[in-house]
């Protein structure tokens, strides 16, 4: 009979290193491509928040008119506020109607300059929550018309 001896040879195929690095590279390639989703999400919402406002800005300014405007100014309110002010019963299709659910926490903002009315809506941004503000730092959309 003839004797078989065995050799013990490094076993070819992957190690078990190797299989963690390439585990560990999938992970960190995952993560990146889940960041930059979340980046263009965020972008999303931005973008559209200030849709929201540009077309509440644009009904308010055309529906109210100018002279109920210039009683606000100089001044500022919380959106929902400015829509109780403007009247207990809305029909549907009026600016105050249409804030249920958009632009939360976002404020009404009136200032007069030089026989100019600007009329701003702020409201708050993801990247800095606080309280907002009617200056010049955080998202905001304006529009100006010509005081009565």
């Amino acid at each position: 009979m003839r004797s078989v001896s065995r050799r013990w040879s490094r076993p070819s195929g992957f190690a078990l290193a190797e299989v963690l690095v390439a585990l560990l590279v999938f992970s960190i390639a995952i993560a990146g491509g889940l960041r930059a989703q979340l980046g263009a999400l965020s972008g999303t919402r931005d973008t559209l928040l200030h849709l929201r406002a540009s077309r509440l800005l644009q009904d308010l300014v055309q529906r109210e008119g100018v002279a109920a405007l210039a009683t606000l100014a100089p001044g500022s309110l919380a959106l929902a506020d400015a829509a109780r002010a403007a009247g207990a019963l809305q029909p549907p299709g009026t600016w105050a109607s249409q804030l249920e659910g958009t632009l939360a926490g976002a404020a009404l903002c009136v200032d007069r300059e030089d026989g100019l009315l600007e009329v701003t809506i702020a409201w708050p941004s993801a990247h800095a929550p606080g309280p907002v503000a009617c200056g010049k730092d955080g998202p905001r959309v304006a529009a100006y018309v010509v005081a009565p």
